[in-house]
This record gives C-alpha cells, structure tokens and sequence, in this order.
C-alpha cells in the first residue's frame, strides 16, 4: 500500500512539471551576421513562436529595414529580416513579444586592405654585389571585426603569372636570391575570419 501511495505521488509530481514545462514560454531569439560593413544589407532570423493576438515589436538602431523603417509592423510576426546598417555609434535588433523579448548587436568593419608597400621601397636596382634587398610594407586592416591576417610574398617577371616565395611571410620581405631578369614582388594578404584575399602594390628590383 505504501509503495503504491509513493508511486502516486511520483506521478503526480511528473504531471505538475510536465504541466509547468509546457506553460514556458517559447525561447525567442535573433540570429544573423555580427560583424558587418555599413551600407551593405544583411539578413537575420527571427526564432519564436508567437500565437494568432501575440504582439510582436522589432525595431532596428542604426540601419533600416529592407522598406526603409525603423520598425516592422505590429500585426507582422517575420520570420526573417533585412537590414542595411549605417556607421552608427549603436547598431542594434530589438524584439519585444509575449512570448520574450532579444536583442542583438553588431560591430562595423572596413573593406580590407593590404597595406602598401614603402615609397622607398617601390624600385630598386639590383646589383650582384648586395648581399640582400628589404621591402617593407605596411600594415593590413579591415576585413572583420577581430581580424586575424597572415602574409605570404610573392614574385613574377611579367607582372601577371605570380608565384609564391618560399619561407616570406612575415610583413617585410629580405630578398638575398639571385636574378636574371626584372623581377616585381608584391604581399599577398589573407584574412581567415572573412575568408577574403588582397594584395598590396608592386615593388620592383630592376636589372639594368
């Protein structure tokens, strides 16, 4: 008798937090791109669940939506949006709703760049008789908000078929080889978290 009273009770506890677990309220969140370039548009994901007389309000600061508001509709529960950001101070998703309100922000990057290589730098005249030859370059920028870059050189004697220099990928290149020909070097810049490729200007090393 005893365990079968423990056994109801166990059930009736199950009950109630099943019961509790279902009346939660749905989770609601935004999701979308985080580091962005101003003046671009970018899409974000609306996650929720709203019922037919919920009120849902979703705003943006520092950008408009794709019909050039500040706000969607009350009555309009979107399952996603499009925003074009501007350079602002804030940029920022706001979603207030029954079922729970979210946020999110965003950071603004620049286009990246490769740097450019040293005026100074930009000709010289090779001569046998020197040992080795610096090309400095400045520093890459851009590309994503917590940038993180890496630099391989690279050569060619025609301006248009590119090879890689073995071993030069710090941000100058020490050129000690030896050369027939005018040869042109340039940086190759990669940044990982965009994916993205550039490159800085030419510099050459010219056999008279």
């Amino acid at each position: 008798m005893q365990r079968f009273i423990n056994l109801n009770r166990k059930a009736g506890m199950a009950a109630v937090l099943l019961v509790f677990c279902l009346r939660l309220p749905a989770q609601v969140s935004i999701t979308g791109p985080a580091c962005i370039l101003p003046g671009n548009a970018y899409q974000y994901v609306i996650h929720g669940s709203w019922n037919a007389g919920a009120t849902v309000q979703l705003c943006v600061q520092g950008g408009v939506f794709q019909n050039g508001g500040h706000c969607i509709a009350a009555g309009e529960k979107p399952s996603s949006v499009i925003v074009t950001w501007s350079d602002s101070a804030l940029m920022k998703l706001s979603l207030v709703s029954g079922s729970g309100n979210a946020s999110m922000e965003v950071q603004a990057t620049s286009a990246l760049t490769g740097g450019a290589i040293n005026d100074s730098d930009l000709v010289k005249t090779y001569d046998p008789g020197i040992g080795e030859y610096q090309f400095r370059c400045g520093d890459a920028s851009g590309g994503a908000c917590n940038p993180i870059y890496s630099y391989q050189w690279q050569k060619s004697v025609d301006g248009l078929n590119w090879i890689n220099i073995g071993g030069a990928t710090a941000k100058d290149l020490v050129f000690n080889s030896n050369l027939k020909v005018s040869t042109q070097f340039r940086r190759m810049c990669m940044e990982s978290g965009s994916n993205t490729i550039v490159y800085s200007g030419t510099a050459m090393l010219v056999i008279e």
